[in-house]
């Protein structure tokens, strides 16, 4: 039984049109010559190109993406790259690196105890993946901007970052959840210049999906008895030190590949580490600023990837405005 399993998940990567990199289980998506006709001739039409040769962006943009209750559809990730061009001014036309994790395999003890239903669902998440990989390598096929790696083992949070960097070549980097939109205005330059002025102390930013005041004081009580006693950073972007997440945030290429010499290879959620380990840290390497942070008017907003099971029929989908 398991070893159907594979055998129908390495069909899956061999006809996925996927080409295997140095990376163990790491596939980029190329534009194939040989499909471009057929590619033109079906919907849907992605974007006009945002890449401008003559304008280097000094940031790159990472959106992370996996398997969701409506893929095979791009409309959730299409809106999030929407406002990350449109409400993060001053980033001019950045490459951006789409992930698409690879699917877990199922646990041992839930194949023995259901084995007929979970290969079923397995197949058709396989199927559903597939299907939204070939939709987003035939959107964005006319834009040279974008790179889209996916991936045939279940990598987690960490792992596709750390494999994404593979093709970062700018000092910054936003990492961005497929299914947060930005829906306040960003002032990248601004941001740029603070971290560029005072590169010790912002060392990474993360823009607010609506946190409530009171948790935040109630984690700067926490800081103080650390030891960690600055807790905002006095200049007119209203810098306010929080606890680390995994929620849109930019920092340095560097940054992540220091957290990653100390996490390992051990695929994980990136933001349970410094959790676990913020009181054996730098304050300002352990925690996050919020950027421009105002309690009721955040940055994000959050389309529930995970709980929204229908497109047509979702709050969460509603347009947003601001």
């Amino acid at each position: 039984m398991i070893s159907f399993v594979l055998s129908f998940y390495s069909q899956f990567v061999s006809t996925a049109g996927v080409v295997k990199t140095s990376k163990d289980a790491s596939f980029v998506i190329p534009r194939l010559a040989d499909k471009k006709r057929q590619l033109l001739q079906e919907e849907p039409k992605g974007p006009k190109s945002y890449f401008n040769e003559q304008t280097k962006s000094d940031a790159t943009v990472i959106v992370l993406s996996s398997l969701i209750p409506t893929h095979p559809s791009i409309h959730m990730i299409n809106r999030t790259i929407t406002s990350v061009r449109s409400k993060i001014h001053g980033l001019h036309g950045p490459k951006i690196i789409i992930t698409v994790d690879g699917l877990p395999l199922r646990s041992t003890r839930r194949r023995k105890r259901n084995p007929v239903e979970d290969i079923n669902q397995f197949e058709e998440n396989i199927d559903r993946i597939e299907k939204y990989t070939d939709t987003l390598r035939k959107y964005f096929y006319n834009d040279p901007s974008v790179t889209i790696l996916a991936h045939a083992k279940h990598l987690h949070i960490s792992n596709n970052i750390q494999n994404a960097l593979d093709y970062v070549d700018t000092k910054y980097v936003y990492i961005v959840q497929h299914d947060f939109e930005f829906i306040r205005q960003v002032n990248h330059t601004e941001i740029i210049n603070a971290m560029e002025n005072d590169p010790d102390v912002l060392r990474i930013v993360r823009f607010d999906k609506g946190n409530d005041i009171e948790s935040v004081n109630h984690y700067h009580y926490r800081l103080k008895s650390n030891g960690c006693k600055v807790q905002k950073y006095q200049n007119e972007s209203k810098f306010i030190l929080a606890q680390w997440s995994d929620n849109n945030h930019i920092t340095t290429k560097d940054y992540y590949r220091e957290a990653f010499e100390m996490m390992g290879p051990t695929p994980r959620i990136v933001e349970h580490f410094f959790m676990a380990n913020w009181r054996k840290l730098d304050c300002f390497y352990a925690n996050q600023w919020l950027y421009k942070y105002e309690p009721g008017n955040p940055f994000l907003n959050h389309l529930d990837g995970r709980q929204t099971l229908s497109l047509s029929n979702s709050s969460s989908m509603a347009t947003a405005t601001g």
